[in-house]
């Protein structure tokens, strides 16, 4: 009760206390190092055999969960070594050949000079995607929620989906 309304990528779904407003769905991309050999159209078979790392986030950030949930539902696991919970380093490791990895278009967007430095792809089918939430305890703010989740939709539509557009295939 500190807070009148959260936007975030968990939408709390095992509480029935609060409301959730849909804002917009995220789909994931793969970021691969420049020259990395690999075909145009990729399969989570040829990534896994790739015998190029997957650079995955720590599993306590959205980004982390999300490639957990992911990973486990299709039954596929990597080999990977390294661990991060910020974007630019992320793409810095990418960029810098230590391995490949799993992202959203934003993540390019926020650092365009480390995303010019590596491959990006569309992601294997299925595709994972990340959603965001204007969220409030259930029967309050309500109002405050709808104006806050109608202006981001306006945001992204108008902002963050030309941009990402032209950062990803």
């Amino acid at each position: 009760d500190k807070l009148d309304a959260i936007v975030c990528p968990d939408p709390f779904s095992n509480r029935n206390d609060l409301d959730r407003r849909f804002i917009f769905r995220e789909p994931s991309i793969i970021v691969l190092p420049k020259n990395s050999g690999l075909p145009q159209r990729l399969s989570w078979q040829r990534l896994r055999f790739s015998g190029i790392p997957i650079l995955q986030y720590a599993k306590e950030n959205s980004g982390g969960q999300l490639q957990q949930k992911f990973f486990s539902k299709l039954g596929l696991s990597f080999v990977h070594r390294i661990e991060v919970d910020i974007n630019a380093l992320l793409l810095d490791y990418v960029a810098h050949g230590a391995g490949w990895a799993l992202t959203r278009p934003t993540t390019l967007i926020q650092h365009p000079d480390l995303a010019a430095m590596v491959d990006v792809r569309p992601m294997p089918e299925p595709v994972a995607s990340r959603e965001l939430y204007a969220i409030t305890k259930a029967g309050r703010n309500a109002e405050l929620a709808r104006s806050m989740a109608a202006i981001l939709a306006e945001d992204f539509r108008t902002v963050l989906a030309p941009k990402m557009r032209k950062a990803t295939p």
